[in-house]
């Protein structure tokens, strides 16, 4: 079963988080994650699903695992299915994939701290998702043989 989008679930996890942090408006919780304020209204509204690069930010400044909101924003799927668990409290899975340096170089230009500009970070935010827009985000599993 592929992951799918908990609007209601994410709307829900997104504002306790906040109101956690003593931050319970859409425009500030946009603020600290660096998001557009109208994308965050459609988020928690359910009219709009938030991009994986959005729902990392997100989690980031609402310090909670990226795995949690790209679960409920549907860019992702658990291993662990037990509803009852809550999500900060369920094991993220286990991969052994080491990084691509060039993935660690972009995290460093792109994230806090960049010696690079917002304009010229949007820019090859924008360059990026253009070209692997067409790709799956999902990588197939190996076959065993």
């Amino acid at each position: 079963m592929g992951a799918t989008w908990d609007a209601e679930g994410f709307r829900r996890y997104v504002l306790t988080r906040a109101k956690e942090l003593g931050t319970e408006t859409p425009s500030h919780i946009a603020r600290l994650a660096g998001v557009n304020h109208g994308m965050m209204s459609k988020w928690l509204n359910g009219q709009e699903r938030p991009s994986s690069q959005s729902a990392t930010k997100l989690a980031k400044a609402l310090q909670v695992p990226e795995i949690d909101l790209l679960v409920l924003a549907g860019h992702a799927t658990r291993d662990t299915t037990d509803p009852t668990v809550p999500l900060q409290s369920r094991p993220e899975p286990h991969t052994e994939r080491q990084l691509d340096p060039l993935l660690t170089r972009l995290a460093t230009l792109l994230g806090e701290g960049s010696p690079i500009s917002p304009v010229e970070q949007a820019m090859i935010r924008t360059v990026i998702e253009r070209m692997i827009a067409p790709y799956p985000t999902r990588v197939p599993r190996a076959r065993r043989s």
